[in-house]
């Protein structure tokens, strides 16, 4: 295995998982309800790399954004649509090849099943637009699917596995396990890719975690990005942005329909990863922080 596949691994697992922690709400049959969620994240500037040069500094902003309508229509069975929203924006040094802001503008169904006692299937396709918005054409345009398979061992203990499809992707096809396990009164252990975490209940309103997280998102460029960059292998090219993160935060349920999260802590790795043109540019660690807000009805 060479090195840029080692590189792309933890990517690779992040995106194969990054539907089977985020669940809708149960509902009674013939029931329907919604549930939304918004976050703002910053991390202010740190040192951007190409190799051994430096480049300047880099600070990112990221704001995800989202709404679904969730419909159960019998008891084993339930389904939602609704809009995904993700943006990022950077401030970065007019010599470095960096894309003012990202978009992921999608739509996303989602399909839970619930097989038997112990065994629970879903499906989270979103079909969109992954692009900077400067040109828009088919290039841009991409469904990515996750289908991940849940096993209940106990009522404290989940075992999941997970496979993502992306045929844009160098590696179409990619997959990897996960454990929920609620090991002692309060305790709960979330080993799911791309947010793993430890929570306690402090309260019936408050719930402290720490962990990490996984963050990427990748997009077409515009046919001129690379020129206008000085590179023009760069024009029309797929990049990745990512981010790898620890820390922790709290978070208040104000009521069903109102969640706070508050999260602190640093970006280990931000970096830029362009496809056809093999360019890699490397951030340094940067502190961040998050607000978000969520609920359901």
């Amino acid at each position: 295995m060479d090195f840029k596949t080692l590189r792309l691994l933890p990517l690779l697992a992040a995106t194969a998982l990054s539907a089977t922690a985020q669940r809708p709400p149960a509902q009674d049959a013939g029931g329907f309800g919604g549930s939304y969620a918004v976050e703002f994240s910053h991390s202010p500037d740190a040192a951007l790399n190409r190799g051994n040069t430096d480049l300047g500094d880099l600070n990112a902003s990221w704001l995800r954004a989202g709404y679904s309508v969730n419909f159960s229509t019998r008891p084993n069975y339930s389904w939602s649509v609704g809009v995904q929203w993700d943006y990022a924006t950077f401030d970065a040094p007019a010599a470095a090849p960096v894309p003012e802001e990202i978009h992921g503008l999608a739509l996303r169904l989602v399909s839970n099943w619930r097989l038997n006692d112990r065994w629970s299937l879903r499906s989270d396709l979103r079909p969109g637009l992954y692009t900077d918005f400067e040109d828009i054409s088919g290039g841009d345009f991409n469904v990515p699917v996750t289908v991940a398979l849940g096993y209940e061992v106990n009522s404290d203990l989940q075992l999941l596995f997970a496979v993502n499809v992306d045929v844009r992707r160098e590696f179409p096809v990619v997959g990897g396990p996960g454990v929920i396990w609620r090991f002692a009164e309060g305790w709960r252990l979330l080993l799911v890719i791309p947010r793993p975490q430890i929570e306690f209940t402090a309260s019936e309103r408050v719930t402290l975690f720490v962990g990490g997280e996984m963050r990427a998102m990748a997009i077409r460029v515009a046919e001129d990005f690379g020129t206008n960059a000085g590179n023009p292998t760069l024009n029309d090219d797929q990049v990745t942005y990512r981010e790898m993160r620890v820390g922790g935060g709290v978070r208040f349920d104000l009521s069903r329909l109102l969640r706070l999260t508050v999260e602190g802590g640093y970006a280990i790795d931000r970096r830029f990863e362009f496809d056809r043109g093999n360019l890699l540019l490397n951030g340094d660690g940067a502190p961040f922080f998050s607000v978000g807000l969520s609920g359901s009805y």
